[in-house]
């Protein structure tokens, strides 16, 4: 997990930033969908960050995972508004705002490339003020500064719990066994076939077992599968994905050795075994940072939930009801 410090907003391309610029300047009786803390949340306000957001996932996604993205963001933009400003309430309770919007607009201009003298015709441009600049990034970055102070702060995870997590759930850290063999196939799909070639094919495992035999020449001279111009080559492969017969002894057979000839309803295989990786027993150390960072997360986000339903539930908030379905 990420640790959760306060966004540096400071750092987002001013593009960005303009994006909603109507949220900050919108000076017309509107529709008001929600009311938080004596402030309101309007309809333009609410479809510009639907907008912005929508744009952002057009550029990132595509096929089902984009309606999946649009879906969610659309369901849970209205809560994270009234979220927003929930907590910039709060933030104006336990910082002094004016100290920090002026660090966050000095860090804003350190980051863009635009001379002094031409900030306030760009910021004009685009309808706001060095006043509502300020209260952008104070909008945007109060919040992160309150989740840092009363969640991320709060999280921490004992060895213990590294432990214990470890210990019932270990199966989930054994790495999935790969394994790459090559092939020698001799073709039989009748009783009398088989019959035929059975001696042949123990000659053909004799020569390929030998020391200092070539199997990957004998494949390409012998072999009948169509493995037969790579040198009989398969995989890297997962369990399940070659036949079982085979499959048990490429997983028992020592990397490097031959199989015995091994019968299969079509055919005789000889097989060597190239490299095979994974199915070791993991260990705490070999995992432990991984462990831990889950274990973070899922705290964070209990104790973050927790924290914004207190929040909700201290502040003065409530929807219009034509919005209801808007808040999930």
């Amino acid at each position: 997990m990420v640790e959760r410090f306060p966004v540096r907003v400071a750092a987002v391309a001013l593009g960005v930033l303009l994006l909603s610029a109507s949220l900050a300047r919108a000076e017309v009786v509107e529709e008001i969908v929600a009311w938080v803390n004596g402030d309101i949340i309007t309809k333009s306000q609410l479809d510009e960050e639907e907008k912005a957001l929508t744009e952002e996932a057009y550029q990132r996604f595509s096929g089902t995972e984009l309606d999946d993205q649009l879906k969610q963001a659309r369901e849970g933009l209205l809560r994270q508004m009234i979220d927003r400003r929930i907590l910039v309430d709060r933030a104006s309770r336990m910082y002094d705002l004016k100290k920090m919007g002026d660090g966050l607009v000095d860090e804003f201009w350190s980051k863009q490339n635009i001379a002094e003298d031409q900030r306030d015709r760009m910021l004009a441009q685009a309808g706001f003020t060095r006043e509502t600049l300020r209260e952008r990034l104070i909008e945007q970055a109060a919040p992160d500064y309150v989740i840092h102070a009363e969640v991320s702060n709060r999280v921490s995870v004992g060895e213990n719990e590294v432990q214990a997590y470890f210990e019932a759930h270990k199966e989930q850290f054994r790495k999935p066994v790969e394994f790459t063999v090559r092939e020698i196939v001799l073709m039989a799909d009748t009783p009398e076939a088989k019959a035929r070639r059975r001696d042949e094919a123990q000659k053909v495992r004799d020569r390929a077992a030998a020391d200092g035999a070539d199997f990957a020449a004998i494949a390409k001279e012998v072999s009948e599968a169509g493995t037969k111009e790579s040198g009989g080559l398969l995989g890297p492969l997962k369990k399940g994905e070659l036949n079982v017969t085979l499959e048990k002894e490429a997983l028992d057979l020592p990397v490097g050795a031959v199989s015995p000839v091994i019968e299969t309803p079509y055919g005789f295989h000889i097989i060597k075994i190239e490299s095979r990786t994974g199915g070791e027993e993991p260990t705490l150390d070999g995992v432990h940072d991984q462990v831990q960072a889950y274990l973070q997360n899922q705290k964070f986000i209990e104790t973050l939930n927790a924290f914004l339903k207190k929040a909700r539930d201290e502040a003065d908030w409530h929807v219009n009801p034509k919005y209801q379905d808007r808040l999930h």
